[in-house]
């Protein structure tokens, strides 16, 4: 999913959305817990991208672990990219 608006600048600002069925985690062993969690209807949006002018600027990736033997979130992978 996407949204975008352009600023008075000129600017287009767009974010972008990734749910556990879109989207495959790169980090080990996160895919079987994010499978887990869709399985049960437990997760909402989990990757972001912020763009400007096409350009990505910032990156927000949730990350998992069990609790209790319950996956839950335990970390926010982030990457800010200043030009």
């Amino acid at each position: 999913m996407q949204k975008s608006i352009t600023n008075s600048d000129g600017k287009v600002y767009m974010d972008y959305y990734k749910y556990p069925f879109d989207h495959t985690s790169s980090y080990p062993g996160q895919q079987t817990l994010i499978n887990q969690l869709k399985d049960q209807h437990r997760l909402g949006a989990i990757y972001s991208e912020k763009k400007v002018n096409g350009t990505v600027v910032d990156i927000s990736e949730s990350l998992f672990g069990l609790f209790g033997g319950i996956p839950m979130v335990n970390n926010i992978k982030r990457r800010s990219v200043h030009g």
